[in-house]
């Protein structure tokens, strides 16, 4: 076998190259080691409906903003973003809302302002993402408008800012400001339905709502439960329960804080909800 001599130039450059290559393995190893570790196994998805620019993107801000402990915390087994105002967002829901995304079933203009604008120390989070495009766009536009038509006026006319669904949701500000504007009706001293002014009635997805004027002056909706969910919730077939409006998926905004009000919590809602379930609404207002 012929021995092959190299010149010291040579060598060098020889040497350099296999470092290269061996730090660009480790690279690769590290690449999308935040969306790995933070969002779980589908970075393959990501990579193959957003492209490696769009999967770079999410990866950059996700290792800016988890990289500091003070932007997340974990807890059950979940870890959730922290947002500069204090609101804490599921990292789940994120990965829940770029496959949406991603599916075809909504445009990130819809579901990014979900999302922190900034996160506890400041990293803008929101508009990294805004610029994050899916492959392919079309069909997008198409869904996200048949899924907003698919609500009725009703709910439309109740629906909550940034509330897509049930686990995608600002909920700790939504009841937050739902129960300040309840507090005064903690005051009234026992129920009158004669004072209660009933604005508009509905039926959404089996379930009678009304809106109405408590006699404070406060709006509010209620609703009538169907039970289905008695098991995990408590609420039984007939039981009446406040909530501040609907999410964009037409949820009912109904929490463990929600239907707490009408089980003591507010002793005024409280006997409004029984009156209801005893008497029904036909004579609110009389």
């Amino acid at each position: 076998m012929k021995k092959i001599i190299l010149k010291e130039s040579e060598l060098i450059k020889l040497v350099e190259s296999i470092v290269k290559e061996h730090n660009q393995g480790l690279l690769n190893e590290q690449k999308y080691a935040f969306i790995k570790h933070f969002i779980g196994n589908s970075v393959d998805d990501l990579v193959k409906k957003f492209g490696d620019d769009g999967a770079q993107k999410i990866e950059a801000v996700l290792a800016k903003g988890l990289g500091n402990a003070k932007n997340f915390v974990s807890r059950g087994g979940k870890t959730f973003i922290l947002s500069k105002s204090g609101t804490e967002v599921p990292v789940e829901t994120i990965n829940v809302a770029l496959k949406a995304v991603a599916d075809g079933k909504y445009t990130m203009e819809e579901i990014v302002q979900y999302f922190p604008r900034q996160l506890a120390d400041g990293t803008e989070f929101r508009s990294v993402f805004s610029t994050v495009k899916p492959k392919v766009q079309a069909p997008v536009a198409a869904a996200g408008s048949a899924a907003g038509k698919a609500l009725s006026a009703f709910e439309q006319k109740h629906l909550l800012k940034n509330c897509f669904s049930n686990s995608y949701c600002d909920s700790k500000t939504i009841f937050a400001n739902f129960f300040r504007s309840l507090s005064n009706s903690a005051k009234i001293f026992s129920f009158n339905p004669a004072k209660v002014k009933v604005y508009e009635k509905s039926v959404i997805a089996g379930r009678e709502v009304l809106d109405v004027s408590l006699e404070d002056g406060t709006r509010v909706l209620i609703y009538k439960s169907s039970g289905a969910n008695v098991g995990t919730t408590g609420k039984q077939a007939g039981e009446w329960f406040v909530i501040p409006g609907f999410a964009e998926n037409g949820w009912f905004f109904k929490t463990h804080e929600t239907i707490a009000l009408t089980k003591g919590g507010n002793k005024y809602l409280t006997e409004f909800a029984e009156y209801l379930q005893e008497n029904g609404p036909g004579m609110l207002g009389r």
